[in-house]
């Protein structure tokens, strides 16, 4: 039982560390489109980021220049 839980206990980190990436991944992708000034909302829909999250990272942009 103890190596069954073990696997299982594997794939579920590796699905937590995949989805992790694939955040990391659409956050680049949004900054890169905030830099070039492109619409929030169509940043929202390409990279399936919440609302909150898109505009945290125009924030940081504006901030930073």
């Amino acid at each position: 039982m103890g190596k069954v839980v073990s696997i299982l206990n594997r794939e579920w980190n590796l699905d937590d560390a995949l989805r992790v990436r694939e955040e990391e991944k659409a956050e680049d992708i949004a900054e890169k489109m905030i830099e070039r000034g492109t619409p929030l909302d169509f940043i929202i829909e390409v990279t399936k980021l919440s609302k909150e999250k898109v505009e945290k990272l125009a924030e940081k942009y504006n901030k930073d220049n």
